[in-house]
């Protein structure tokens, strides 16, 4: 049902005005996040960087629709990006906590615990 909205209001305002709304909804996700840094403790930065990530989430899923990205492409580019993600955090770990003298062990799950 989402996709089907989402595609008829992409289809209905049209490919400039949604690619725009994604950059204005990123921008706006970008000042979101950079308040969490400067007001951790702010029950309000929380609050509007949850706002922030939906709506570029929504957007995302209307340019989506647009350029007819199915499941198909989305989770190949997303596992790819992912294991790209992970090949570099076992590189980052290992170097950086070989030098401070931590080991780290790769868990089935896909997480990592240190080990002193």
């Amino acid at each position: 049902m989402k996709q089907e909205w989402n595609k008829a209001i992409a289809i209905h305002y049209g490919t400039n005005d949604r690619v725009r709304l994604l950059m204005e909804e990123c921008g706006e996700l970008v000042q979101a996040s950079n308040k969490i840094l400067r007001y951790p403790d702010s029950h309000k930065a929380w609050v509007n960087l949850l706002e922030e990530m939906v709506d570029v989430s929504i957007m995302i899923a209307q340019v989506r629709a647009l350029f007819n990205y199915g499941e198909p492409e989305w989770n190949y580019m997303e596992q790819y990006k992912i294991n790209r993600c992970k090949k570099r955090f076992m590189e980052d770990k290992y170097y950086a906590n070989r030098t401070k003298g931590k080991w780290w062990t790769a868990q089935t799950d896909n997480t990592a615990e240190m080990e002193e």
